[in-house]
């Protein structure tokens, strides 16, 4: 009975395992694909050619010869343009005041770097800040313990995003998003603010965020 349990459990732990592989790759082949592709590109890597059927591909020039007709020329003005990428140089942030807090937003990832409640302070007497900071966490934690070898992990910033690629997770989290948008006043002394961050590789994938904070 046990031996017949043993290789039960053996056989569903692989149909299991198998059928996670056919979604994975259903799920998500194409995305990662157009990502290799990308990278590859990018690195000046040449792509592997295309396999092309021999009953699709129209005669060409050499086949049938006319000299005396010239060929058309291109309208280059009509041409569609590669994906241009969509990203800022260098850090840049922005503070605001919505009243109760003080919110500092970077365009590094997109993302709120502090969170800093001015009503509500720590033992030392800083603001509370909502966002947390790993860095800072370990080097208090760190000199508090005197534990200097603390291996640290994976992490993603407040609000970041999360994908099965775990470099294309941090490359995403990591660039510099432009901002292509913001309305209202810093101060929030009209109503709410409102900041669009976006970015775009140079495989066109395109990520945008959006964040209104409201006075109070």
């Amino acid at each position: 009975m046990i031996e017949r349990n043993t290789v039960t459990a053996v056989i569903i732990l692989m149909a299991l395992f198998i059928g996670y592989q056919f979604y994975y790759d259903w799920r998500f082949g194409d995305y990662i694909q157009a990502q290799q592709t990308a990278e590859e590109a990018a690195a000046g890597k040449e792509l592997p050619p295309v396999d092309e059927d021999p009953a699709d591909i129209a005669p060409t020039a050499a086949a049938t010869p006319d000299l005396a007709t010239p060929s058309a020329p291109v309208d280059t003005a009509s041409t569609p343009d590669a994906v241009a990428p969509l990203a800022d140089t260098r850090e840049k942030t922005i503070t605001l005041d919505t009243g109760v807090a003080e919110v500092v937003l970077t365009n590094r990832g997109g993302v709120p770097l502090h969170y800093r409640l001015k009503g509500y302070h720590e033992a030392e007497g800083e603001p509370i800040d909502l966002i947390f900071d790993y860095d800072t966490f370990i080097k208090t934690t760190t000199a508090a313990e005197g534990d200097t070898v603390f291996k640290k992990p994976v992490t993603y910033p407040t609000l970041g995003l999360t994908f099965p690629r775990e470099s294309f997770a941090q490359k995403i989290n990591g660039a510099y998003y432009a901002v292509v948008s913001t309305e209202g006043d810093l101060t929030l002394a009209s109503g709410p603010y409102t900041i669009v961050y976006a970015y775009r590789d140079e495989a066109g994938i395109e990520i945008r965020k959006s964040y209104t904070f409201t006075p109070g």
